[in-house]
């Protein structure tokens, strides 16, 4: 019982040692270019580390003796979700003179995983991913759910310690330019997900990218052999 008290011990402050190092290289990070964030007082740096932290990574820190260390990004997360779909909904009312259901389906273009992912590792984000040993193991790292969640969680704890308009700016030199460049990739793939009404999304993607300025390439899904594929004319 003793031996297996001590082992737990030292994998906690290995473990410590890990979160300790990645307090560094966020600080680091938050002064580069886009962030240009200086200054940040420990309590605050903790909220934007937190926002690299897996579950997997805060689960190996526990133990039935001992409080959560560290708590992951899942709360972030959250915050951060709803915060961008804020956003990229004000943007689409003002900027966008489109109907409703075009506009849902142009906000879930922006919001989409495909989205949240190429977002994120442009920013490099997934570098700084805190993962348990398993997870790391079985390429966390790279996982698109997992380096899409940490783009909405790191917008959360900007949010919380910047404020709105910080995170709004954030958001549409990181997130917005990006999909306007690349909205017709980012649009087919929201259609992707539903073979069932693949006559329809076509001329659902046709009719969106029509209404849209500066539109030269059309990515439309199409049902092929039982598979779908991305084609483009």
């Amino acid at each position: 019982m003793t031996e297996i008290t001590i082992i737990g011990t030292s994998e906690h402050h290995i473990r410590m040692g890990d979160y300790q190092a990645l307090q560094r290289k966020v600080r680091v990070l938050l002064a580069k270019e886009p962030f240009c964030l200086r200054r940040i007082a420990k309590k605050d740096l903790d909220i934007f580390c937190e926002a690299f932290i897996h579950d997997s990574f805060s689960n190996e820190m526990d133990s039935d003796s001992r409080p959560k260390a560290v708590r992951s990004y899942e709360r972030l997360e959250f915050l951060g979700d709803a915060i961008l779909e804020f956003i990229v909904s004000e943007y689409l009312y003002k900027e966008r003179h489109l109907e409703e259901g075009v506009m849902t389906k142009m906000r879930a273009s922006y919001v989409c995983e495909n989205a949240l992912y190429e977002y994120s590792t442009r920013l490099g984000l997934n570098e700084y991913l805190k993962l348990g040993h398993g997870e790391e193991e079985n390429g966390g790292r790279l996982r698109k759910a997992i380096v899409a969640d940490i783009f909405e969680a790191f917008i959360g704890a900007l949010y919380l310690d910047k404020g709105l308009d910080v995170a709004k700016s954030f958001i549409y030199e990181n997130a917005i330019k990006l999909n306007d460049k690349y909205r017709n990739k980012f649009i087919a793939s929201v259609y992707l997900g539903y073979p069932n009404e693949l006559e329809a999304n076509v001329e659902n993607i046709r009719m969106v990218c029509s209404k849209l300025k500066n539109c030269s390439l059309i990515s439309i899904a199409i049902y092929n052999n039982n598979k779908l594929r991305l084609i483009e004319e």
